[in-house]
């Protein structure tokens, strides 16, 4: 249902529609980028300016938020080994915590599609 009426935005041709769609599309965290470009080139008639206008400004913020969260965090972790604070656990923690996001994160994705399942096998 979501990408029905995703194409039917890409394929109005009216600037501003794929234009909005485009950047909601790079924002969803759902949808991997090269996915999104073959949906994009091969499912709709999507012009390509909009397309790439699109693409460009919807993938800023993202790009840029983690741009900004690796440099603090490479900062962080400078002055951790500066100051020898915590250096020899501080790699194994932060393992920890990207499994147990990773794990929050397929957990999520797995409810969906159940609660999808469910939502079609009723109808």
């Amino acid at each position: 249902k979501v990408l029905d009426e995703l194409t039917v935005g890409l394929n109005t041709g009216d600037f501003k529609t794929v234009f909005g769609t485009i950047v909601l599309a790079r924002q969803s965290p759902v949808m991997p980028f090269s996915l999104g470009n073959y949906f994009i080139g091969a499912a709709t008639e999507a012009p390509l300016i909009p397309v790439i206008t699109g693409t460009v400004v919807g993938c800023l913020p993202i790009n840029a938020a983690l741009v900004g969260a690796g440099v603090g965090g490479m900062k962080a972790l400078d002055i951790v080994k500066e100051n020898g604070i915590f250096a020899e656990g501080l790699e194994a923690f932060g393992a920890v915590v990207t499994l147990g996001f990773i794990a929050v994160v397929v957990k999520t994705i797995s409810s969906v599609y159940t609660e999808e399942d469910s939502k079609l096998s009723e109808s």
